[in-house]
């Protein structure tokens, strides 16, 4: 855990915080943890998920520190007790004996905001690249707010100019993609690009600004 970003601007909310590498995790007061689309990890795989008619709702949980490894009251230095599991016993290591966490003052009441659950909406067809933008964003390294055209079919090797919109965005296969996995992007109506050994590809295409 790494305090990523600033999520409010209060006093106890430094605009610096210790916390920005792995040799040294932890989420200060008023910072975030955040990761941006597609980080490996932070994503789950719905692609056997069943759509009935255009979109469904589905709901969307998770729970921070489930073991309450982590002490979220206040830690009581040089004491250690044992970890305990979803069942209540021990966590055994490799040597046999109780894994230790720290020894922490707290009560039922902190550990209620560990849950969060949201309903997402699946569309049947295309997901988060072109789905309309939460806010207002621009230019061909955007991950919303793009159209996507059939898929298309070309020589492998060979060099192809195939026409899009404002923005231009290609990519091999048959399915949208994010910036990181594009064969090409342009802002123009083109986007020039090496056909892919599969022959196929497809288009996206939007205005320069996605409102």
């Amino acid at each position: 855990m790494e305090s990523a970003g600033r999520a409010r601007n209060a006093a106890d909310a430094a605009f610096t915080a210790p916390f920005q590498a792995c040799e040294n995790q932890g989420i200060a007061a008023g910072w975030e943890d955040e990761y941006f689309t597609g980080l490996d990890c932070q994503w789950l795989d719905i692609t056997d998920v069943k759509i009935d008619g255009e979109s469904e709702t589905f709901q969307l949980a998770m729970q921070v520190n489930p073991l309450k490894l982590l002490c979220e009251g206040v830690p009581e230095p040089g004491k250690y007790v044992p970890a305990l599991d979803e069942d209540g016993l021990p966590i055994m290591g490799p040597d046999g004996r109780p894994e230790l966490k720290q020894a922490c003052k707290t009560d039922s009441e902190l550990y209620k905001n560990d849950k969060v659950a949201v309903d997402v909406v699946i569309p049947k067809t295309g997901g988060a690249v072109t789905t309309a933008c939460a806010t207002i964003d621009f230019g061909p390294l955007r991950d919303c707010g793009w159209t996507m055209a059939a898929p298309r079919t070309c020589d492998p090797g060979k060099q192809v100019w195939t026409p899009g919109g404002e923005i231009t965005r290609v990519r091999a296969g048959g399915t949208p993609c994010r910036h990181d996995e594009s064969l090409a992007e342009a802002v123009s109506a083109f986007a020039p690009f090496t056909c892919p050994a599969s022959g196929k590809y497809v288009v996206l295409s939007g205005p320069y600004l996605a409102k």
